[in-house]
C-alpha cells in the first residue's frame, strides 16, 4: 500500500479547510482518517492527485463527499463540545482547590465582607475591579498562545464554558432588575459581578494550567 506524501496530505488539508472544517485538531482527524481511506483504496495515488484543473481524480472525489464530511466534522463539534465542557468543569473543581488558587479566592472573600458591610453601589468598584484587572491579567499571559492556537477545538470550549456559566449567573440577577432601581445599594447587581469575577478567574486558572499540555500536543501540528 502506498503512502501520501505530505503535498498531497497537505491537499486534503486544503479542500476541508475551504468547506468549513475550522478546528485545527479536528481537521487533523479527518485528515488522517481520509488519508488512510485513500492509501487504502487508490491504486495509483500520483495519477489520483495529478493536477488537471476541474478533472483532477482526487478533486471530483473529495467534492463526492463534501457533504458527508460537512455532517461528520459537525457531529465531532457537538461531540467533543460536551466531552470537553465535562473535562473543563473536573478542572475547573480541582483549581478550585489548589491552595494558591484559594488563596486568591478566600481574600476576595474577606475583602467581599467589608465592602458588602457599606451597602452604597461604591462598593461595585470592587468586583467591577477584580474582573478588569483579571481580564487584563488574562490576556497578557494567554495572547500568544491563542493567537497560534486560537482554532483549536478545546480553547473555544473554554470560551463556552466560561460565557455559558456567566450567562446562567446573568439570569438568576435578571428578574432583581425589574424591581425599582436601587439608587444606593444593588446587592443582587453586587453579588452577581462577584460571582462572575470567581467564574472567570477559576476557567481562566484552568485554561492557563492547560496551556503547556495542550502546546506540547499540537506544537507539531500548527
Amino acid at each position: 500500500m502506498m503512502e501520501l506524501t505530505k503535498l498531497q496530505i497537505q491537499q486534503i488539508n486544503n479542500f476541508l479547510e475551504a468547506i468549513g472544517v475550522e478546528y485545527v485538531d479536528i481537521r487533523f482527524e479527518m485528515v488522517d482518517h481520509i488519508a488512510s481511506e485513500i492509501e487504502g483504496t487508490v491504486p495509483d495515488l500520483d495519477t489520483f492527485f495529478k493536477n488537471n484543473r476541474l478533472q483532477t481524480p482526487f478533486l471530483k472525489y473529495m467534492l463526492s463527499k463534501k457533504n458527508a464530511y460537512k455532517k461528520k466534522y459537525d457531529r465531532i463539534v457537538k461531540r467533543k463540545l460536551w466531552s470537553e465542557s465535562l473535562v473543563i468543569l473536573k478542572d475547573i473543581g480541582i483549581q478550585a482547590l489548589k491552595p494558591w488558587n484559594m488563596l486568591i479566592i478566600s481574600l476576595a472573600v474577606v475583602i467581599n465582607y467589608f465592602v458588602s458591610s457599606l451597602e452604597t453601589n461604591y462598593a461595585l468598584i470592587f468586583p467591577v475591579t477584580a474582573l478588569l484587572a483579571y481580564y487584563s491579567y488574562n490576556y497578557l499571559v494567554t495572547k500568544n498562545f491563542k493567537k497560534r492556537y486560537g482554532k483549536l477545538k478545546i480553547v473555544h470550549s473554554y470560551s463556552f464554558v466560561s460565557s455559558t456559566i456567566a450567562f446562567i449567573l446573568y439570569q438568576f440577577y435578571i428578574p432583581f432588575q425589574r424591581k425599582p432601581i436601587e439608587t444606593t445599594w444593588n446587592a443582587n447587581f453586587y453579588y452577581t459581578l462577584l460571582l462572575c469575577f470567581f467564574v472567570i478567574f477559576i476557567v481562566g486558572s484552568s485554561f492557563i494550567s492547560r496551556m503547556e499540555s495542550i502546546e506540547n500536543k499540537y506544537k507539531q501540528l500548527i
